[in-house]
């Protein structure tokens, strides 16, 4: 009985680090790869669209790229998803 309570310890010290880097990375890995369409838009507003970097204009690139980014984040419509449950 011991033996089978230090396995399922041992399983679960490591299944929890696993499952912690499968959620940081899948949203990178499913924008890139393109495997889940996150492209589409489920809102009643336009997405922002990536900015052109002007060497002469440098101040507004960082907010509007991450207003891109915060549009374009991958898996993003999933998670919209599951927080309106």
């Amino acid at each position: 009985m011991k033996n089978h309570k230090v396995k399922i310890k041992h399983l679960s010290f490591s299944l929890i680090p696993f499952l912690f880097l499968i959620t940081l990375t899948a949203p990178f890995l499913c924008r890139y790869n393109k495997t889940i369409n996150s492209s589409e838009n489920l809102e009643n507003r336009k997405l922002a669209e990536e900015p052109e970097l002007d060497i002469n204009h440098l101040d507004p690139y960082p907010k509007n790229y991450e207003n891109y980014y915060n549009d374009h984040f991958g898996l993003r419509n999933t998670y919209l998803e599951f927080n309106n449950y």
